[in-house]
């Protein structure tokens, strides 16, 4: 449906309209975030406000993720409400 739009699936019961789009040959991919353990908080930031995202995913080297930084855990960071020193 989304590839191409029809009104006339919007009248179809939902089960037959889902089993539609589900034939459909759709790749959607969803953007994850992510940053290696060298990047600055700076670099970090940005990419957060870029992408109006609200977490990120530190990988190592073979981008399996290790780690989550939030804008929870960057805000705790900067006013010092956390036990770690850094945020990695």
């Amino acid at each position: 449906w989304l590839t191409n739009p029809s009104s006339s699936l919007l009248f179809l019961p939902i089960l037959q309209f889902l089993q539609i789009i589900r034939q459909s040959d759709i790749n959607i991919h969803i953007p994850v975030l992510s940053c290696t353990h060298k990047d600055s908080v700076s670099f970090i930031l940005q990419k957060l406000d870029v992408t109006h995202s609200h977490r990120i995913y530190v990988v190592d080297s073979h981008f399996h993720p290790i780690k989550v930084i939030s804008l929870t855990d960057i805000i705790s960071f900067c006013i010092g409400k956390t036990q770690n020193k850094t945020l990695f």
